[in-house]
């Protein structure tokens, strides 16, 4: 509908912004949980 026009450019930009934020927010706790379980398995 609005190919190359400001409002196009923004979108991407807050979906870009917003899929990196989802993926931090999903990552982050995975990656806490595998440290827990090797510092288990350490121990």
């Amino acid at each position: 509908m609005f190919k190359n026009s400001k409002s196009s450019q923004a979108f991407g930009k807050a979906l870009h912004t917003f899929g990196m934020v989802l993926l931090i927010i999903i990552a982050l706790p995975i990656y806490v949980l595998l440290e827990l379980c090797k510092m288990e398995k350490r121990r």
